[in-house]
C-alpha cells in the first residue's frame, strides 16, 4: 500500500512577551562522533545566547 505523503512548510514563531525559546538540533558525523548546537530567542526574534559543540564522543549502548 502506498502512502501518502504531506509536505508541510515550518516557519519560527516568537514566544509570548516575556518569554524565551530554546531551540536546539544535533547530528551524527561519519566519524561516530557528533554535533549539537542551539539559541535562545526572545519575544521580539533577537538572538540572546548561541551555543555550539562540534566533535563531542557518542556512547551508544
Amino acid at each position: 500500500m502506498k502512502e501518502d505523503l504531506v509536505f508541510k512548510s515550518l516557519q519560527w514563531e516568537k514566544p509570548p512577551s516575556g518569554f524565551v525559546k530554546l531551540n536546539i538540533d544535533a547530528g551524527v558525523c561519519h566519524d561516530g562522533g557528533g554535533t549539537v548546537g542551539g539559541l535562545v530567542r526572545g519575544c521580539a526574534e533577537e538572538w540572546q545566547s548561541l551555543f555550539w559543540v562540534d566533535s563531542i564522543p557518542l556512547l551508544i549502548t
